[in-house]
């Protein structure tokens, strides 16, 4: 998915699993603010400790 995210911006957990590997320290329905991004924009984080894919399904962008 590819939503143009940027910091700020609430996303909800729609899935507990990324593959067959389920998602460690969140839940389905969490909704988390995007708080950075790696270098390479790969990867976002909540809290500045949660890292998730930015290409992944496991999620949706909320309006703001």
């Amino acid at each position: 998915m590819n939503y143009n995210l940027k910091t700020g911006d609430r996303i909800k957990i729609i899935k507990d699993k990324i593959g067959n590997k389920l998602l460690a320290n969140v839940e389905m329905d969490e909704i988390l603010i995007i708080t950075g991004f790696s270098a390479d924009g790969k990867i976002m984080y909540h809290n500045n400790s949660l890292a998730l894919p930015v290409d992944s399904d496991i999620y949706i962008k909320l309006k703001n």
